[in-house]
């Protein structure tokens, strides 16, 4: 008898309770973007992201992926030697929230508390060494969770103990972000995220 594993087994289980979810009236219609596209069960690092782009991830199935975001992200990862495969990536929201006409928006906070549950059940799942959560929707998410005091404004780029494993607060790499934090700042913020994948 084939060995199953388990790890894959209970990320199984999670995709199949997000593709049914119903929670959100507001994402009616909306693709859940979550399934082994995502990544590896195995990868040591979960990054969470705040939604998924209505012209990158809802296309591609794959968050942080196909738009300017994700082509933001593809360089940040480039520049610090870290590739897709390493990582599980993820979103605070698992659909795309839209506007009545059609528009991406930030997701609200009652949207975010709904899937909450799933981003519990994805890190017990994964049982990922790292989590990085892309800006403070993700960051909020974590909080949910687990009670932090992390902030944005004081904690990114710096490695914390969260919920048993280490967490690292970083800016979601959509175009604004550059406003409060240069490019090579956070250039130096996946830097640090590579060494802390590669621990010597």
């Amino acid at each position: 008898m084939v060995e199953l594993n388990p790890a894959r087994t209970r990320l199984a289980t999670v995709i199949s309770e997000v593709q049914s979810c119903t929670r959100c009236p507001t994402m009616e219609g909306q693709p859940r973007v979550l399934s082994a596209a995502n990544g590896d069960e195995s990868a040591r690092c979960l990054v969470i992201a705040e939604a998924p782009g209505p012209h990158g991830a809802v296309s591609t199935g794959v968050p942080l992926k196909g738009d300017r975001t994700g082509d933001s992200f593809d360089k940040l990862l480039a520049v610090s030697g870290i590739d897709r495969t390493e990582l599980f990536i993820s979103n605070a929201v698992l659909c795309s929230p839209r506007t009545d006409a059609g528009k991406g928006r930030k997701p609200a906070k009652a949207e975010v508390k709904r899937c909450t549950h799933f981003v519990a059940a994805l890190i017990e799942a994964l049982d990922p060494a790292i989590v990085v959560p892309l800006g403070a929707t993700a960051l909020s998410s974590l909080g949910a969770i687990e009670g932090h005091d992390l902030t944005l404004k004081w904690d990114v780029g710096h490695v914390h103990r969260w919920n048993a494993r280490f967490v690292v607060p970083l800016f979601h790499p959509g175009a604004r972000s550059t406003i409060q934090r240069p490019w090579a700042e956070q250039m130096n913020d996946w830097k640090l995220l590579r060494t802390l994948l590669d621990p010597s």
